[in-house]
């Protein structure tokens, strides 16, 4: 025990001394080549997460600054320590919902405690390194909580298209009154926005589409003179540092908002580490030191006033596109922005509020996976019920309840394709005169397969010896060796001998108690061949065949001597 401890510590310290000499290492190569067309992707990149950022800030009812502000400082932090090099952090889609949810319920000031808490429970996280268990989540699951993000990214933004966002925040509030007094206006520019997002990618692929749609939204305000809702303006500068209020905070409420906004940001981070390795090809994210990173991210972006952040794979799919290489071009893009709130704020007040919901709506859009949700419709439709569960239940109630629906009927699927592995099939054997069966078991056994085991048992004549192969059993839990038991049980009762063959030791330590209740009509031998033979030689007193757990070594039967199965009071 003291070993495997030893080993398991001495391994954890590997681990991060490990990733300590890999960032060092990423961020000297960073400088010995390729500076200058890194830099040109952070450009690129800030193009994008400008319009962006300011766009989520106001859709969480904050300051279109503060969303500035946090892409500035979370993104220097990300860049600085992350486990991946080319991942921008910043404020995220994904987070937008539950950050509005908090701003809404307690205020600005809870959601800075939040944030702090958030980041310090992603440390504890990377410090468990519980990162790897990203890779276990299930894919539906995943699709469905990027769903939910988007239907709520839409329905929050939809109200600012319509040009009715002081009377209505969601879609569920718009009443026929409401309704009534939409902006032509608004609309026109909303809906000239959602044209240049969706065609440009198209037609120009490496073009910053959300910087160029909002150019273009500005500039027809402009021209036209047309009366749609403006950012508020932007006061520039940077907060000095410190630690949120803490006095007279319901700290216990909050401490349950930071427990799920940790973990929706921990899973979008983690997710969007797992795309973009998929798309460079190179290194993995060493993902607990990415949760340790993202933590310090959000525990900075308190401490300077902004909103909580995540990975963002938006920005991160940009700058791979954009030919980035290091961790200079998440830096750059981060001082691009400190750079505009410091220099530009001026300029703020003149971006029309319809071009950042529309360019939102888009995004939003883009997380639902239609491709994925018609592959599983096609060949695994009980996946699309996953995703659909996962995605309902976190509309209906809030993110972890969802997530956990999810899981759950994960789960479900999971058992009822395990059950369908088990097989079964029965031949009569060649000793016909004593009328013995071989039952074959292929497949995992567990809790979902007492239904096969019945059915398996249900042809078997009374008093007909009966041995069941274990052989093809891969796995056997608590839950099938009580299923095992019963079958057992009901064969006993119709006064079957029983055999179990090939039984591994794992399967011996769940079966004792079955055995030692049993008595002489429960038997276990090493083959069906060598059960049959000691069924044809079932009179004789000496028998060599097979072992039992007293007998010396050589010997092969195994007996236990017990009244009978599951007696009961």
């Amino acid at each position: 025990m003291q070993s495997s401890t030893h080993h398991d510590s001495s391994e954890y310290l590997a681990y991060w001394r490990g990733a300590a000499r890999a960032t060092i290492t990423s961020w000297r190569d960073a400088f010995s080549s390729g500076v200058g067309s890194n830099i040109v992707s952070g450009v690129t990149v800030a193009l994008v997460a400008l319009p962006l950022n300011m766009a989520l800030a106001i859709a969480c009812g904050l300051p279109a600054s503060v969303g500035l502000v946090t892409g500035a400082i979370a993104g220097v932090l990300g860049a600085l320590l992350g486990g991946a090099r080319l991942q921008i952090t910043g404020p995220e889609v994904a987070l937008a919902p539950i950050t509005f949810e908090i701003v809404a319920k307690h205020g600005f000031s809870a959601l800075l405690i939040v944030t702090l808490m958030a980041g310090a429970i992603q440390i504890l996280l990377g410090l468990l390194r519980v990162g790897r268990l990203v890779h276990a989540i299930p894919v539906p699951v995943i699709a469905g909580f990027l769903a939910a993000v988007g239907v709520m990214v839409f329905d929050s933004q939809l109200p600012v298209l319509l040009g009715v966002s002081e009377q209505a925040r969601v879609v569920t509030e718009l009443t026929p009154s409401i309704l009534r007094g939409i902006s032509g206006a608004t609309i026109g520019v909303g809906l000239a926005v959602v044209a240049v997002m969706l065609a440009l990618p198209k037609l120009a692929p490496r073009a910053p589409t959300p910087l160029v749609a909002l150019a273009l939204g500005m500039l027809a305000v402009a021209l036209f003179d047309l009366p749609v809702a403006m950012v508020d303006e932007i006061d520039g500068g940077f907060h000095a540092p410190s630690l949120p209020t803490f006095a007279g905070a319901p700290l216990g409420e909050l401490a349950l908002e930071a427990v799920a906004l940790a973990l929706i940001a921990s899973i979008d981070s983690l997710l969007c580490a797992v795309s973009i390795d998929a798309r460079t090809g190179g290194s993995r994210t060493r993902s607990d030191q990415e949760l340790v990173a993202q933590g310090v991210a959000n525990i900075g972006s308190a401490c300077f006033g902004g909103m909580p952040v995540a990975a963002a794979i938006v920005r991160s799919a940009a700058a791979v596109e954009a030919g980035a290489t290091s961790r200079i071009a998440p830096l750059v893009q981060s001082l691009l922005l400190a750079l505009v709130v410091i220099a530009l704020a001026p300029l703020m007040d003149r971006v029309p509020l319809v071009a950042l919901a529309s360019i939102l709506m888009v995004v939003g859009y883009k997380l639902i996976d239609w491709e994925l949700a018609r592959h599983m419709w096609k060949g695994a439709r009980f996946e699309v019920g996953v995703l659909a569960a996962t995605a309902a239940g976190i509309l209906l109630t809030d993110f972890v309840i969802g997530v956990l629906i999810g899981v759950l009927a994960s789960l479900v699927e999971f058992a009822h394709r395990q059950r369908s592995l088990l097989r079964t099939h029965r031949s009569h054997s060649r000793l016909e005169a004593d009328g013995a069966h071989v039952l074959h078991l292929e497949g995992p056994l567990f809790f979902a397969s007492q239904a096969k085991l019945d059915r398996m048992t249900d042809d078997i004549g009374d008093e007909a010896p009966v041995i069941i192969d274990l052989a093809a059993v891969p796995m056997l839990d608590s839950s099938g060796a009580q299923a095992l038991s019963r079958a057992i049980e009901a064969l006993m009762r119709s006064g079957n001998e029983v055999w179990l063959s090939a039984l591994s030791d794992e399967a011996r330590t769940l079966l004792a108690p079955t055995f030692e209740a049993a008595g002489e009509r429960l038997r276990a031998a090493e083959s069906p061949d060598i059960a049959l033979r000691s069924i044809a030689r079932r009179g004789r007193a000496d028998d060599n065949e097979l072992d039992p757990p007293s007998s010396p070594r050589g010997a092969r039967q195994r007996r236990f001597a017990a009244p009978t199965l599951f007696d009961r009071p």
